[in-house]
């Protein structure tokens, strides 16, 4: 149930935010592209790569007496929405990294020695 916690957290990141054409992105959240499928009885897998579904999971159960059939398909949305959206706080936040901005070895205060015999770096 990971892939409908991230779509809907995603779909909640993306409508709070100030991102362009935010509601074609928040219909692309709740889209999962590709399918797994397990039978819950037999443990017997399929895979689809061409194949949309709506929050990226599903549970089926064709009659009373028939298997539960699982269905996954991967949160491409939710996640290309994350991204950018980490992408921009960072941006804003001035860093490279997560909460932290690069140094220059200047900053650092390091000295660069030659190894003996070579002349030095000038």
């Amino acid at each position: 149930m990971n892939c409908a916690r991230r779509t809907i957290y995603a779909l909640a990141l993306c409508l709070r935010s100030d991102l362009p054409r935010k509601w074609l992105w928040a219909a692309a959240t709740l889209v999962g592209i590709g399918k797994v499928t397990a039978n819950w009885t037999t443990g017997k897998l399929g895979f689809a790569l061409l194949n949309v579904q709506l929050f990226g999971v599903g549970m089926t159960k064709f009659n009373a007496y028939s298997a539960w059939v699982v269905t996954v398909g991967f949160p491409l949305g939710a996640v290309v929405v994350h991204r950018k959206l980490r992408a921009r706080r960072l941006r804003r936040a001035g860093g490279d990294g997560p909460g932290e901005r690069r140094q220059d070895v200047s900053e650092v205060g390091l000295e660069i020695h030659a190894p003996p015999g070579l002349p030095r770096p000038r």
